[in-house]
């Protein structure tokens, strides 16, 4: 089994503690974004080798990483901001609780890391 192979996850969390999720994410990527490789070519130094390749290679997987991470706290941030208001229109219309389904949205799926299936009141 290839272990850097992602998984989506879907599990439920009370609304008091969803902000954890993006936080831990955000500051995931974050560190992560600052382990990236600096490295630097001498003037003189060629470009055209394998080895560039594969510096390239390694370098654009690490930025995979950390956009995934990044866009798992953004869908995450941006259906919190979707159930606010979905839950403010309801509050005037009495209507019951709401639940939000990930899935229903038109942004992106998330591809790996943490997502919620459901937030309900």
């Amino acid at each position: 089994m290839d272990e850097s192979q992602t998984v989506t996850v879907q599990y439920t969390v009370k609304l008091n503690e969803l902000w954890k999720e993006p936080r831990r994410l955000l500051e995931q990527a974050f560190d992560h974004i600052d382990e990236l490789p600096t490295h630097r070519w001498a003037p003189n130094e060629s470009v055209l080798s394998n080895s560039t390749l594969e510096k390239i290679h390694l370098l654009r997987l690490d930025l995979e990483s950390a956009d995934r991470m990044l866009r798992d706290a953004s869908n995450i941030v941006e259906q919190y901001i979707e159930f606010r208001d979905a839950s403010q229109q309801n509050a005037h219309s009495n209507t019951g609780p709401t639940v939000i389904d990930l899935d229903a949205t038109p942004t992106e799926a998330i591809k790996a890391g943490t997502v919620l299936n459901e937030i309900t009141d």
